[in-house]
């Protein structure tokens, strides 16, 4: 983020810039949006049923793993700064990791949430 501070009104203005893997995931949304809407126009257009499998495709598809790159692109620039933290012990790490792991299926056997 950038701060840009306009002399006449003394307010501090925000601009958010957006990076290339914000950038990446957005139009990478933006076009499954894209060909979902151009999908439903097509099928109502030309009275197609199997444009509806390709149309699924990208939602199935296309959208999830886009985020899931997003989410592991932070995850692992996230790393790099807890690692250069002078308390940071990996063993304590691992252990936490794991037990939120445990914790979550327990939870889950509990409330009977099968995946």
């Amino acid at each position: 983020m950038t701060n840009k501070i306009d002399k006449q009104t003394k307010e501090i203005k925000v601009k958010k810039i957006l990076g290339f893997s914000e950038k990446l995931v957005l139009n990478v949304l933006l076009a499954s949006w894209a060909t979902i809407l151009l999908g439903v126009v097509y099928a109502f257009i030309f009275r197609s049923e199997t444009v509806w499998v390709s149309i699924l495709d990208v939602v199935k598809y296309l959208a999830p793993s886009t985020v899931a790159f997003f989410i592991w692109k932070a995850k692992n620039e996230n790393m790099v700064k807890i690692k250069d933290n002078p308390q940071f012990n990996l063993q304590d790490f691992i252990q936490q990791t794991w037990n939120e792991f445990v914790q979550e299926g327990d939870r889950l056997d509990d409330n009977n949430n099968y995946y």
